[in-house]
C-alpha cells in the first residue's frame, strides 16, 4: 500500500511539475504504461516522473533500464572495472592529473594504518598523524560506510564525537581510503555547508569524441556531510551550456520538488556553478584517457581554485537524468553505434 500511495502522490506532483501539458487518452496511456513497465522493465514511478503520460511524449524516445543493461558489458569490460570500483586504484589514475586530484593520506584496515608509501603500521599509530579527513570504503557505493575522522593532540573524533582507536577499528568494514577534506567554493557552501556538494557529470566516449549528456548537482540536507542521493539528498540539474542551476531540485527520497533548500532557504534558480566550463573540459579530457568505457559518471567538487575530481563511476542506468534533458534514447543509440564501430575498427587494426 505504501508503494501504491507513493505512486499516486508522485503522479499528482508530476502533473504539477509538467503543468500545462495534456495527458494522453486512457487507452494509449495504459498501453504506454504496460510498454514502459513490462516490456522495458522501467520503474512505474519514473513513468510519471518523466511525464510519459503526457500527450505526444513517446516512451520509445526514453532510455530505460532494459536497453541500458543490454549493452552493459560492452560499456564496462570486466578486466578494467577495478579502475572505477576500487578507489585506491582510481587514485593511481587521477594522480596523473594532480591539479584535479583530491589529496589522499593513505588507507586503513581494522588492524593496520598505511601511508601512501604502502608501509604498514599498527592502527594505533594513526594517533601520531594529525589529520582531518573523510574515510570511505574503497569498494563502497552510494555514500555507504563514509564518515569523518579528525585526529588532533593524540585524540580521535569520529563524526565530531570523541572516540577511541577501537571505535575506529570497529567502524572499518573493509580497507578504507583516507582522503583529506576538500574545501568547497563559497557558492556551494551557501547551499548546504555541512556537505561537500558535488556535480555528477555524465560523459560518453564514442572512440572519436567525448560528449557531455547530462549534469546534476547533488546537495546535502538535514546536516548530512555526504551528498549522495541514496542518503535522501537533493538533485538539481545544471544547464550544460550556461553552468547555471535550474529552478527546481528533486528528492528521490520523498519524491518532492523544491524551489529552495529546505534548511538554508537558498533558491536554486540561476546560481552560477564556479569553474563549471573547466569541469566539463576536465571530464572530457579524462574520459579520453579511458577509451574502453563508453559512459562514465564523474563526481566533481568545486573548490575556491578550481574543480576536483573525487571519483568516476560505472552507471547501471541513465534514466532520471532525462527528467531535465528529455528523452536520450535516440541520441544514446547513435553514440553506441559509433562506439561499437570504432571498437570493431580498432580490433581489425590490432590483428592486421
Amino acid at each position: 500500500m505504501n508503494r501504491i500511495s507513493r505512486i499516486i502522490r508522485l503522479s499528482q506532483r508530476s502533473t504539477k511539475y509538467h503543468e500545462g501539458n495534456k495527458s494522453k487518452p486512457l487507452f494509449p496511456l495504459i498501453f504506454d504504461l504496460i510498454h514502459w513497465v513490462i516490456l522495458n522493465r522501467g520503474h512505474i514511478i519514473y513513468f510519471f516522473l518523466l511525464g510519459l503520460y503526457i500527450k505526444n511524449r513517446k516512451v520509445s524516445d526514453y532510455l530505460n533500464f532494459r536497453s541500458f543493461k543490454k549493452s552493459y558489458k560492452d560499456f564496462y569490460p570486466p578486466g578494467y572495472l577495478c579502475l572505477l570500483e576500487d578507489k585506491l586504484i582510481f587514485e593511481k589514475f587521477i594522480n596523473n592529473f594532480p591539479e584535479y586530484a583530491p589529496k589522499n593520506i593513505g588507507f586503513v584496515t581494522k588492524k593496520h594504518f598505511y601511508l601512501l608509501d604502502g608501509s604498514p603500521k599498527p592502527i594505533e599509530a594513526i594517533l601520531n598523524y594529525p589529520m582531518k579527513c573523510i574515510v570511505k570504503n574503497t569498494w563502497g557505493f552510494g555514500g555507504k560506510d563514509i564518515f569523518m575522522l579528525t585526529i588532533a593532540s593524540d585524540e580521535i573524533f569520529i563524526n565530531g564525537i570523541k572516540s577511541t582507536v577501537k571505535d575506529l577499528s570497529d567502524k572499518i568494514n573493509e580497507r578504507s581510503l583516507l582522503q583529506e577534506l576538500v574545501v568547497q567554493h563559497d557558492v556551494l557552501k551557501k547551499l548546504h555547508p555541512a556537505s561537500l556538494n558535488t556535480s555528477r557529470i555524465v560523459t560518453v566516449n564514442t572512440g572519436s569524441d567525448v560528449h557531455v549528456i547530462s549534469s546534476l548537482l547533488r546537495v546535502g540536507v538535514d546536516g548530512n556531510f555526504v551528498d549522495n542521493v541514496a542518503k535522501g539528498n537533493l538533485l538539481v540539474p545544471i544547464d550544460i551550456k550556461t553552468g547555471k542551476l535550474a529552478k527546481r531540485a528533486y528528492s528521490d527520497k520523498d519524491s518532492l520538488f523544491y524551489l529552495s533548500h529546505p534548511q538554508t532557504k537558498t533558491n536554486f534558480e540561476g546560481i552560477d556553478i564556479p569553474y563549471y566550463d573547466e569541469a566539463l573540459k576536465v571530464c572530457k579530457k579524462l574520459h579520453f584517457q579511458l577509451p574502453y568505457f563508453f559512459v562514465l559518471g564523474w563526481d566533481v567538487a568545486f573548490t575556491p581554485t578550481g574543480p576536483v575530481v573525487i571519483e568516476s563511476n560505472n552507471l547501471h542506468m541513465v534514466v532520471l537524468e532525462q527528467l531535465w534533458v528529455g528523452g536520450l534514447k535516440n541520441r544514446f543509440d547513435g553514440y553506441i553505434k559509433e562506439f561499437m564501430e570504432n571498437k570493431r575498427t580498432e580490433r581489425r587494426l590490432n590483428y592486421a
